[in-house]
């Protein structure tokens, strides 16, 4: 089992941050925990490519200096209830299954 997984949003993020793993890794080590344990029915549905690409931006953006958040590059799950552009979102509702709205939804 990877130590990561138990570690603290602001632990993963300095992590990312101070280069001792990249975004992408950590990316990937959360889509294949959460594959892991799919029988938990803890997602609905994931964004493997999205998650990826997002996480090769943070990257991009360490490897280059750019002043990054103090959250970014750290792995979060998203309630079905907040719309999300491009990405099925039904709120677990059969009434809105199928439904991919063409915005996201603020918070």
């Amino acid at each position: 089992m990877n130590e990561r997984a138990f570690q603290s949003a602001t632990e993963l993020a300095a992590a990312v941050r101070g280069k001792e793993i990249s975004a992408t890794e950590l990316a990937d080590l959360y889509l294949q925990r959460a594959d892991a344990d799919a029988d938990l029915g803890a997602y609905l549905r994931l964004d493997p490519d999205g998650a990826r690409q997002q996480a090769r931006a943070v990257d991009d953006a360490i490897a280059s200096g750019t002043e990054v958040g103090p959250l970014a590059g750290v792995p979060f799950a998203l309630k079905d209830a907040l719309v999300t552009k491009g990405l099925e979102t039904t709120s677990a509702s059969k009434i809105l299954e199928g439904w991919v709205p063409p915005y996201d939804g603020t918070a």
